[in-house]
């Protein structure tokens, strides 16, 4: 049985508007984490992953920073 939604690597440049929709929506709004805390300029050097529902929508995301810490996982 299909679980519903794949997770796949997500390029900074091609999927930021992606990751940065589920960011906002999970830790901006509903967690009221200040933005400029939120966006703290590592992204273009992390390599990030991207979850997507079974219609291709962005429903997941999270990053890994160059030192190997894992963080910015959200799900909505």
């Amino acid at each position: 049985m299909s679980p519903g939604f794949s997770v796949r690597p997500a390029d900074w440049e091609r999927d930021a508007e992606a990751l940065r929709a589920i960011r906002i929506a999970v830790f901006c709004i509903e967690q009221d984490v200040p933005a400029d805390l939120e966006w703290d300029g590592v992204d273009p050097a992390c390599e990030h992953a991207l979850a997507v529902d079974a219609l291709g929508r962005a429903i997941g995301c999270g990053r890994l920073l160059p030192d190997g810490h894992i963080g910015r996982m959200a799900v909505l």
